[in-house]
Formats: C-alpha cells, structure tokens, sequence
C-alpha cells in the first residue's frame, strides 16, 4: 500500500514542486506562463522516466494494434483529435447546461487566468505542452500504476476521478473526470502516451476556442447549443465505439 501510494503521488509532487520553482525564479510572469516553463520542465523529466518503463504492450491484440496505429498514422490521429473536440464539446456543454458554472466562483477566477494570456500562448501552453505533462502524470505513471494492481475498468475509474481532483475547482473537477474516461480508455487502447496526449490536445485547444466565441452573457443557450452538445456525444460514442471495436475481452480484465 505504501509503494502504491508512492508510485501515485511523487509524479504530481514533482509537478507541484517545478511549479512552485518557476513561479518564485519568474516572479512577475502570468500564471499561465509559469505554468507552462514548470509543464515542459516535468515533462522533460518524465520522458526519460518512463521511456526506462513503458507501459508494457499486451502480445497477440497489441503487437497487431501497433502496426495498425503506424499504418494508418493518419487516420488514427484524425480519430483521436475528432474524440477530443467532441469531449471537449459535450463535457462543456453539459457542464454549462447543468448550471454549476453560476454558482461556484473559483470557476470564473481560474477562467480570467487561464484565458487572459494571448490566444496562441493558450493554444500551445495548453494544448501541447501543459496537457503532454498531464498525461505523462496522469496515464503514463499513475494509471500504469493502478494497471498492474487491477483490472482496467477500475484503473480508469480511479485514475479518472483522480484526474478530476487535481483540477480544484467543481466545474473543472467534473469536466477533467469526464474527459479523464476517454483519455485512460485511449492509453489502454493504444498503450502509448501519445493516445490521450492527442485527446487531451485537441480538447484543451477546442475549450479555448470555445470560450473565445461561445459566450451567452447570462443568457440561456439556444437550439444551437443544443444541437451541438448532441452531435458531439453522437460523435465521441461512435469514435469511442470505433477504439473498441479491436479490444479484446482480455482487456477488461
């Protein structure tokens, strides 16, 4: 137990104490920025890390995953990118219909920091580097971890609520926990960290878009919010569905 508890806290530890480093040695620079310099600096760590133990590749199912994923490169990385634009939607979406956005404040403060800075500083920071540290935490290391000590659906689980956790706030707890489903799944799927990298990429970026241009002013979304929030479930079931189709039972377990 106390291994375990090791294994799924020093990874974001690290993170917390590169974070605390850069904001006292760039004391003046906006949060996302800091943020940022301490992503690539723990990711930098990481890599060398967990290229010494990769997540290990199942034999029959994933010796034949992988040549399909370097094959057909393109068509993979479309359907990934497609599963993170509509979670990124959907989450959103439902998180804004439910309300729960208007009555927690710490919601909004987090909104002004993270969506202050340029839009392309936004776009790289969190949809390359800040989410490539994320997932290197949070499925490279942590839901590895849980893998070997359980079946996969309750690593998912685990590392998924977790995931949402980290995120502090309500909202973002809830949105990071949903979309944390996808991204363990895409790591047991695909067994590279690449996977959710690509997911969580593509959500971050459509988020900012979004915010950028989806705005109601108080006022309650149209048949067109509503339209796209169910196109982008319809989507994220069928890409989802597509991911499945060449798992194996064993997979499961």
């Amino acid at each position: 137990m106390i291994q375990l508890m090791w294994e799924l806290l020093w990874p974001v530890a690290l993170y917390e104490l590169s974070t605390q480093g850069c904001r006292m040695a760039l004391a003046g620079c906006k949060s996302l920025t800091v943020q940022t310099v301490s992503a690539a600096i723990t990711s930098g760590i990481l890599v060398i890390l967990y290229r010494r133990n990769p997540f290990p590749l199942k034999k029959n199912r994933e010796e034949k995953s992988v040549k399909t994923f370097n094959r057909r490169i393109l068509l993979t990385g479309a359907l990934l990118c497609i599963a993170g634009i509509s979670s990124s939607l959907l989450f959103n979406n439902l998180v804004t219909l439910s309300g729960i956005k208007n009555r927690f404040t710490g919601y909004q403060q987090t909104a002004r920091v993270l969506y202050s800075p340029p839009l392309w500083l936004q776009m790289l920071s969190m949809g390359v580097i800040i989410s490539g540290a994320e997932e290197l935490i949070f499925r490279g290391f942590i839901y590895k971890s849980l893998r070997k000590r359980c079946s996969c659906l309750a690593a998912i689980l685990i590392s998924s609520v977790a995931f949402g956790y980290y995120h502090g706030t309500l909202v973002q707890g809830v949105y990071a926990g949903a979309i944390g489903l996808v991204l363990a799944f895409s790591y047991e799927r695909y067994r590279s960290v690449l996977a959710p990298w690509v997911i969580h990429g593509s959500a971050n970026i459509t988020s900012v878009l979004a915010g950028k241009w989806m705005r109601f002013e108080g006022q309650k979304p149209g048949i067109s919010f509503l339209l796209i929030t169910i196109i982008s479930g319809l989507c994220l079931f069928l890409t989802v569905r597509r991911m499945m189709i060449t798992c194996e039972k064993e997979v499961w377990q």
